[in-house]
């Protein structure tokens, strides 16, 4: 099976341009284009090392090569509400399901079943559209501003340097693990 994912109607990052300039003890209003950049590009990164999103969103999931496959669990929740579910078939038609053709399970990790549907085409696999709930705790705040703070002390560094020091990644990955979900990348 494989898994594509698609992100729209991005709502707020949970750490502020304020926030991030005062952890950095930024005055100025010079770098806040590039702050900004890195306050998205942190939640990202923590979303990805997650596998649930801090933000609201709007996630389309499309599984394929399914197989016999009736049962998924939604990616990058938590989800609150699942708004479309549909058929995608070899062709590349698309078939929205009704209500009562599938239905959603789960509690804190939402799985939608599709029991079998009948039909004459090639079925390719199915995509979920949903939204998110933003849901970030305040440890992981604090992550997203250690890991700015460290993409603000290499900014003019080479590519070849830019990577994040090895102590301060282990801190930071101790301090997200309890909070991971699942990886999806």
């Amino acid at each position: 099976m494989r898994l594509e994912t698609r992100f729209s109607d991005i709502g707020d990052n949970p750490v502020t341009l304020n926030e991030a300039k005062a952890f950095l003890r930024v005055g100025n209003t010079t770098e806040d284009t590039m702050i900004t950049a890195m306050v998205t590009s942190a939640t990202e990164w923590c979303e990805k090392y997650l596998g649930r999103t801090l933000r609201d969103m709007t996630v389309e999931a499309l599984f394929t090569d399914v197989g016999t496959q009736r049962e998924f669990e939604l990616p990058f929740g938590p989800v609150d509400s699942v708004d479309e579910v549909a058929t995608v078939y070899g062709d590349g038609t698309e078939t929205a399901l009704t209500a009562s053709q599938y239905e959603v399970l789960g509690l804190n990790t939402k799985y939608v079943n599709v029991p079998y549907i009948f039909t004459t085409k090639t079925l390719a696999g199915y995509k979920f559209t949903y939204t998110t709930l933003a849901d970030c705790p305040s440890v992981i705040k604090e992550v997203i501003k250690k890991v700015i703070a460290e993409l603000w002390s290499v900014r003019s560094v080479s590519v070849e340097g830019s990577n994040m020091q090895e102590p301060t990644m282990l801190s930071i990955y101790k301090l997200l693990d309890p909070y991971r979900v699942k990886t999806w990348f």
